[in-house]
């Protein structure tokens, strides 16, 4: 049975808050890039969304909190943290496959979104007389409809 915040008293709850924020103000200290004296270049990363840095702070804490759990009264903090943490966070869904733009006519097995290489089973047709219009209005025909 998952632990509640309702299980905690208000000088418990604080007290965790406060280690919270401590933990992930140690995690971003130690993270901030030191000045070097070599190059001015410094290197840009691509921007993140919202939910892969507070994934990240997530797991900053969670380590940082493991690692101050030396005692078994400790650790049910960390699952609480842990479990709120993933109620809080939104599901990652993974994105919709592309539409399907070329389809094989005998084999509706066969197909292709037009995005990376081309596969084999379309050189092999090309090289029998088939045609791209052939693929392409066999892919509107048959393909699977949006309701």
């Amino acid at each position: 049975m998952p632990l509640s915040l309702r299980d905690y008293s208000t000088p418990e709850l604080e007290a965790l808050l406060h280690d919270i924020a401590a933990a992930i103000s140690a995690a971003e200290e130690a993270e901030r890039p030191q000045p070097s004296q070599g190059s001015p270049v410094t290197a840009v990363s691509a921007p993140e969304d919202g939910a892969a840095v507070a994934r990240k702070r997530v797991k900053r804490v969670a380590a940082v909190l493991a690692v101050q759990a030396t005692d078994a009264e400790a650790a049910p903090p960390l699952k609480l943290l842990e479990a709120a943490v993933a109620l809080a966070l939104p599901p990652v869904e993974p994105p919709a496959p592309p539409p399907i733009k070329y389809m094989h006519p005998a084999n509706r097995n066969m197909t292709w979104s037009g995005e990376g290489p081309q596969p084999a089973w379309m050189t092999a047709y090309f090289a029998h007389g088939g045609s791209w219009s052939a693929l392409e209005n066999t892919a509107e025909k048959l393909a699977p409809r949006k309701r």
